[in-house]
């Protein structure tokens, strides 16, 4: 199994945000929230993703898109530099 390739082939909605944009977002998650990489992040998503950042802890949220419940888990994450 390509480990690399888990995101992308993921039928749920999968992504990666900075405080403001989106960074990556699978196939799954193009069509069901209608964004794509380097886009403001949704605002449904906004408030826990700056509560996440700013408590550097999980937050778990509940949102309705198109008549369907999901279930996020936003989990901030380190920064990594690379020399």
């Amino acid at each position: 199994m390509d480990l690399a390739k888990f995101p992308s082939e993921n039928p749920n909605p999968v992504l990666r945000v900075s405080k403001d944009k989106v960074i990556y977002i699978n196939k799954a998650g193009q069509d069901l929230i209608n964004v794509q990489a380097n886009d403001p992040v949704p605002n449904k998503l906004l408030e826990s993703i700056n509560r996440a950042i700013k408590t550097n802890s999980a937050v778990t949220l509940e949102i309705e898109f198109s008549n369907k419940l999901f279930v996020f888990n936003i989990t901030p994450t380190q920064k990594v530099a690379i020399s």
